[in-house]
């Protein structure tokens, strides 16, 4: 590869950095900011004078959210990749619910600090029935004894969304409700089976990630724990092919 192709790969990558939503940034084993795109800037309130080169981590975090993700940061200044939800109240008083992931930086066996991308998931809610909505008849129901641990199974199952499924005997026994009422009260509720409710929410985050160019397919069939790519991509087109469905249904019937 010539030296103008890499110059003109580094250039739109560049470009790639300085427009997408996503924070993207890189802290030194020391914490101090070597980088940080203008989506991290505008978020915490900062100049580029007044990050780059200057500001450390617990300053730009502030105490309370530092100590928050300090294990994250030594996990990552130990060479090991971490991945973790955190909300993010910004200068403006607002809260944005994130999903934060920080990649060692290791140069010949020492990790010399560690890349930073944060994706804004705030408006990240299902809106469509297959992707986790709550049945529409579920709105016009009181709700049952059972229906507050039925939602409490649905939070269980966003917390696990980068790990592996816990299993219905598993959130069963967690939620002390039998596998067949947590299966037939969640179907009920969400209009899908929990492991599809959990593929799902994988799947929404999987097209925000490829839409912002900064996660690869291989790389998001390792985050999300399939056993092959292929298994990974079968998966999200029948996701996209549900979806397109549900919109074009909708559509005809003037709901969109």
């Amino acid at each position: 590869m010539s030296s103008a192709t890499i110059t003109e790969l580094a250039w739109k990558s560049l470009q790639v950095a300085n427009h997408t939503d996503a924070m993207l940034g890189y802290w030194d084993k020391n914490l101090i900011c070597r980088y940080a795109n203008p989506a991290y800037q505008r978020w915490f309130g900062k100049r580029p004078e007044e990050m780059i080169d200057k500001i450390s981590i617990r300053e730009l975090l502030g105490n309370a959210l530092y100590e928050k993700n300090l294990p994250y940061i030594l996990g990552a200044l130990n060479g090991q990749q971490q991945i973790f939800e955190r909300d993010i109240v910004l200068p403006s008083g607002e809260t944005r619910k994130t999903i934060a992931s920080y990649y060692p930086n290791i140069q010949n066996g020492i990790t010399e600090g560690f890349f930073v991308h944060v994706a804004d998931v705030t408006m990240l809610q299902p809106s469509l029935p297959v992707i986790g909505q709550q049945h529409p008849a579920a709105e016009q129901q009181p709700l049952t004894v059972q229906e507050p641990e039925i939602l409490q199974v649905a939070e269980t199952i966003r917390e696990a969304v980068f790990a592996r499924f816990p299993g219905i005997a598993v959130l069963a026994r967690q939620h002390f409700l039998s596998p067949t009422k947590l299966k037939t009260s969640f179907k009920e509720i969400f209009n899908c089976t929990p492991f599809v409710f959990y593929r799902n929410l994988q799947m929404e985050l999987v097209e925000k990630f490829l839409a912002d160019n900064i996660y690869t397919e291989q790389q998001l069939t390792r985050l999300f724990n399939f056993s092959s790519r292929r298994n990974f991509k079968r998966c999200y087109q029948q996701y996209q092919q549900r979806k397109a469905a549900i919109a074009a249904e909708a559509g005809k019937n003037g709901l969109l």
